[in-house]
């Protein structure tokens, strides 16, 4: 197929070298072209390599027990502050449009804001302990 596609050059003088010479560059051209892939033995040695950036099971279960924990606390305040919180840390409202939100004042979400980060606060401090 390469002889067809190519160029005409002329008469070839030497059949036999000539075929030979293209089998050689081909075979030169499919050594190159496979040393650039991995073998199925290099990825996996580079997969190994590389963390998994998701958590283990034991960090996951970590994590579901401090959710809980702070779900229980907002749960545990009252309804004004547990809105705020919700609004602001949840759904990434300001503190603007949460008040605007609730219809309270810009000072009054600040307010119910700094109790809460109070009260998590607190709750960290006596798990260190």
């Amino acid at each position: 197929m390469r002889l067809k596609g190519s160029e005409d050059h002329g008469a070839v003088q030497n059949p036999g070298a000539y075929l030979s010479r293209m089998a050689v560059n081909i075979a030169v051209d499919v050594q190159r072209r496979n040393s650039r892939l991995l073998s199925g033995d290099d990825i996996d040695e580079l997969l190994e390599e590389v963390e998994d950036p998701a958590p283990g099971p034991a960090r996951s279960a970590e994590i579901r027990s401090e959710l809980e924990t702070v779900l229980t606390l907002l749960e545990r305040m009252p309804e004004r502050r547990r809105a705020v919180a919700l609004l602001v840390h949840a759904e990434g409202l300001t503190q603007s449009e949460a008040a605007r939100r609730l219809g309270v004042s810009l000072r009054t979400v600040e307010y119910e804001l700094q109790r809460v980060h109070e009260r998590l606060d607190a709750y960290l401090a006596a798990e260190k302990k």
